[in-house]
């Protein structure tokens, strides 16, 4: 089931990244870094669709679930950067 459409901007672009804005259809506004080899390949507009589906449940030990909090942890501290860096 499509439950969402993300129309992308690309704000900035350099040698190694690329500032994107995305924008969902309800208005709210993600900004994201992606690496610039694939922005320029997309281009400077583009969409993402998003899809939802049922997947198996997976049986996680703890050291699988450790890695997955630290994961998420360090994605949190890089959108601290993102807003220090752009704004």
């Amino acid at each position: 089931m499509i439950i969402d459409e993300l129309i992308g901007v690309v704000n900035h672009l350099d040698d190694e990244s690329a500032l994107v804005t995305l924008t969902a259809r309800d208005g709210e506004k993600i900004i994201a870094e992606y690496p610039a080899d694939l922005m320029k390949k997309v281009g400077r507009r583009f969409s993402i669709t998003v899809e939802m589906k049922a997947l198996p449940e997976l049986e996680l030990d703890e050291r699988e679930e450790r890695a997955i909090h630290e994961e998420v942890e360090s994605l949190l501290s890089e959108e601290d950067v993102l807003h220090e860096r752009y704004g």
